[in-house]
């Protein structure tokens, strides 16, 4: 089934590994991380390995799907460096932690709802501070109504009506 699309798509490269043939066929649509672990699959180590290719004249030639096709009778060379138990251990932990905290990110848009709560929390305070000092205006309002009414109240006792007493 399908189009018919991958007819010629694929890449051949050819390896060399500790005197063993090996032949790797990959897409030239894949990346250059899914070149690393097909060579370290077909190379027998792990994928966190150090890995480099070097063509017959000993240049490096660069894992990606653009690297130049060869022949079974040159070889690239694969040259591989383990990592210690240690170092590779800790990369992959870091890496997978650093992956983890960035997808978790991205999921939940954790930066973009911090500045969010953080702006909205701060109109809140401000809101507030206003609300307060409102309050406090309408407590001296108050104050100095409940004054004028006593100012007034007082000077309504020293006015005697004359005219009521008759």
């Amino acid at each position: 089934m399908g189009n018919a699309s991958s007819i010629g798509s694929s890449i051949v490269i050819y390896l060399d590994l500790n005197g063993k043939h090996e032949k790797i066929v990959f897409s030239k649509h894949c990346s250059a991380r899914d070149i690393h672990e097909l060579v370290a699959q077909a190379a027998g180590c792990s994928k966190y390995c150090s890995l480099s290719l070097k063509d017959a004249s000993g240049a490096h030639v660069s894992m990606s799907p653009a690297m130049p096709c060869n022949t079974p009778t040159t070889p690239y060379k694969v040259q591989i460096q383990q990592p210690t138990s240690n170092q590779g251990d800790s990369e992959v932990l870091t890496q997978l932690m650093s992956h983890v905290a960035d997808q978790f990110n991205k999921a939940f848009k954790v930066e973009e709802m911090k500045t969010e709560i953080s702006s909205r929390l701060l109109a809140l305070e401000r809101k507030l501070e206003i609300e307060g000092l409102k309050a406090v205006e309408i407590e001296k309002c108050k104050r100095d109504i409940s004054e004028i009414k006593d100012q007034i109240w007082t000077a309504q006792k020293k006015f005697v009506d004359f005219n009521r007493m008759r």
